[in-house]
């Protein structure tokens, strides 16, 4: 068996769509072969909003794709201490749907303790910032669909894909229009990160959101 490398980081939000098709954990495995991993503080996110009595129950079944006896579909990926201070400018963006701070486009100095263990923060946003933060050490692509999230990437040059866009790996087993359907299926009950027009959304692939959002706001 081929061993499973960590190419990609999740967020919650962006999870909880690929579970909410049917067969969703066959085409999650399908697009991304096992490659996909959930920080600490996704695992929480997703462990407490199933647990949340005021979590609807298409919800709890689409995270039902991610947790229990499928707690072996996303791979893990440690979260250290020297990327709390990446993690805590996220934040500090994220919470404040604010300008940019300048310290987004600085390195952070690593500490002789950078590697122990971070301190999770698992209040609003604390799942796209701690993941933003190791992307940002580890060079890694993001899957997400928040938005703020998305912005604060584009500034550390990050690639960021949201489900919509995803759902474009799935062509060739799928037809544009079977995709544009499943697109609309999800998206009537959650963010997918993008407006898709119509199937032709899925025949050519577009820029990535992070290299739009760098275009618009001069930082490419």
């Amino acid at each position: 068996m081929t061993e499973r490398v960590v190419r990609y980081l999740a967020d919650t939000g962006y999870l909880i769509c690929f579970g909410a098709i049917p067969g969703g954990q066959r085409l999650f495995m399908l697009a991304f072969s096992g490659t996909v991993a959930a920080s600490p503080t996704i695992r929480f996110e997703l462990g407490r909003k199933h647990s949340d009595w005021k979590t609807e129950h298409h919800v709890k079944t689409a995270i039902n794709t991610f947790i229990g006896k499928n707690h072996n579909v996303l791979l893990d990926v440690t979260f250290h201490r020297r990327d709390e201070p990446e993690r805590d400018n996220a934040l500090a963006y994220m919470r404040s749907a604010g300008s940019l701070p300048t310290e987004a486009l600085m390195s952070f100095p690593v500490t002789a303790d950078g590697h122990d263990p971070g301190t999770p923060d698992t209040q609003k946003h604390g799942g796209e910032a701690e993941i933003v933060a190791i992307a940002a050490r580890r060079l890694l692509p993001l899957l997400m669909n928040d938005r703020d999230g998305t912005d604060y990437a584009a500034a550390r040059r990050l690639e960021v894909e949201s489900f919509a866009r995803s759902l474009g790996r799935l062509l060739g087993p799928h037809t544009p229009n079977e995709l544009f359907q499943i697109w609309k299926r999800v998206d009537a009950n959650h963010d997918t990160g993008a407006v898709v027009p119509g199937p032709q959304f899925f025949r050519q692939p577009g820029p990535s959101p992070t290299a739009r959002i760098a275009r618009a706001s001069g930082l490419a």
